[in-house]
């Protein structure tokens, strides 16, 4: 179950800062999934714990980004 502190991460943060070259949430999802997985370090992926729970969670991570994704692009869309 994802955390509210990584629903949270995803709408206040990932998807205002990732909107720029992205066309779903979906593959927003699935980059960041790969990043965490592949080590990256990078200041989004703090702290641990935001991360185990994307890690432990990832079909909800992925399904909930997508929606996010298209409830944030058709508010910011009127």
């Amino acid at each position: 179950m994802l955390t509210k502190e990584t629903k949270g991460y995803i709408n206040d943060t990932l998807l205002p800062c990732s909107m720029t070259g992205y066309d779903t949430g979906k593959s927003i999802a699935e980059d960041i999934i790969e990043y965490l997985e592949n080590g990256v370090n990078y200041n989004f992926y703090e702290p641990k714990n935001l991360a185990k729970n994307i890690l432990k969670n990832k079909k909800e991570f992925i399904n909930y980004t997508i929606e996010s994704f298209n409830v944030f692009v058709e508010d910011n869309n009127d």
